[in-house]
């Protein structure tokens, strides 16, 4: 079912594929016969490299005229349509295939790699904050440091302490 399902995606892809090249294959055309009415019509052309720009700009033109049709969109839609689907039912059945055998799927790795992700940005902003209370603690230190002479001194020496 999933096989016959699969081959029937293929198939409409293909025939969108086939739509899509004739198109452009008559663009193509069209661009030759510009092409050729352009030069029996005397355009001049002094070089090879004026003949290529003939050609550019006639080919430019066939091209442009079919994007811009809505026959060209439909077509395009349609095959891109076509790959999407293939491709989807495509990754449905390897992922039922590695269900079926205990494997991770294509949906378990990318939980995987989402958490893997998060737990990466916990993991940085733990090392910011450990950065940080590493750095009070120095400071507190060094606070502690600086008040410790004041604590050890006897206590007539100590300012507003002398006679009592």
């Amino acid at each position: 079912d999933a096989l016959r399902e699969g081959a029937r995606l293929w198939q409409e892809y293909q025939q969108a594929l086939a739509e899509y090249l004739r198109m452009l294959s008559t663009a193509a055309c069209n661009a030759l016969d510009r092409l050729r009415d352009q030069l029996l019509g005397g355009a001049q052309v002094p070089d090879l490299r004026g003949l290529y720009d003939l050609w550019v700009d006639c080919g430019e033109t066939a091209y442009g005229g079919m994007l811009a049709g809505a026959e060209f969109a439909a077509c395009f839609a349609r095959l891109v349509n076509a790959l999407s689907a293939f491709k989807l039912h495509t990754r449905r059945m390897i992922d039922a295939g590695l269900d079926a055998m205990h494997l991770p799927t294509a949906q378990a790795l990318g939980t995987m790699q989402e958490r893997e992700a998060g737990m990466r940005r916990e993991l940085r902003a733990a090392r910011a904050r450990q950065q940080e209370d590493r750095e009070t603690l120095l400071r507190l230190q060094r606070e502690l440091e600086a008040l410790r002479p004041a604590a050890t001194e006897p206590a007539s020496t100590q300012p507003g302490r002398a006679g009592k």
